[in-house]
């Protein structure tokens, strides 16, 4: 099952892979400013964004052993099948966050860069479901990336009572921590280290951003 337009795979042939991969992570990329560049420049550009970010997005998912897929429109997927690792996965979102922000499209006169929202999901069952609602969250919050767990199904639902309380009860229990990472070069060599705040649980990754407003 191939898109028409983009030539990856299709919504069809996602659903597939995740049925038989046994420990499938998926990743739902929506392009923020499509709809944007759509009205300014035109269709023709449009369809020329979304065809080389499909096949920019297929190359980077063949380096890194995923496969991609245009879902719908300006949406897109990389699926890979890896056991859970907090550290991999994280470094793995980042890895596709760092290769958006570099895409660069010339059309004509017109020098074009994409921005995007990411929903992931580490959970097997409802994997694509789950992965909506944590893009929607994304969408909704303006954030590059949510990872789907309890606290994006409350954020979702706008029960501020219970959303108090779950962030009341990551830091009773220590979720909330610092996080030390690497940032290394395209050689992997060290250019320095960095503390990070997370909301680490053991089926999720969430960034300050998505529950300081709340914290406040």
């Amino acid at each position: 099952m191939i898109d028409k337009l983009t030539k990856i795979p299709s919504l069809g042939a996602l659903e597939e892979a995740i049925e038989s991969f046994s420990h499938p992570k998926l990743m739902l990329i929506d392009l923020k400013n499509f709809k944007e560049l759509n009205l300014k420049y035109s269709d023709e550009v449009g369809d020329f964004v979304l065809k080389e970010f499909a096949k920019n997005l297929q190359n980077y998912a063949n380096e890194n052993d995923m496969l991609a897929f245009r879902v719908i429109e300006d949406e897109f997927a990389l699926l890979k099948d890896m056991e859970f690792d907090l550290n991999k996965i994280e470094k793995l979102l980042f890895g596709v966050v760092e290769f958006i922000k570099k895409q660069i499209y010339i059309f004509d006169n017109y020098t074009l860069h994409v921005e995007a929202h990411i929903g992931l999901c580490l959970d097997q069952a409802r994997l694509l479901s789950k992965a909506k609602r944590a893009l929607i969250v994304a969408q909704k919050e303006d954030q590059p990336f949510v990872t789907y767990s309890d606290f994006v199904n409350r954020l979702l639902e706008e029960n501020k009572e219970e959303v108090y309380k779950l962030l009341q009860d990551s830091l009773d229990n220590g979720s909330i921590m610092p996080y030390y990472q690497k940032v290394i070069d395209k050689n992997d060599n060290i250019i320095y280290h960095e503390v990070l705040l997370r909301n680490k649980t053991k089926d999720s990754i969430q960034t300050p951003k998505l529950f300081l407003k709340i914290a406040h």
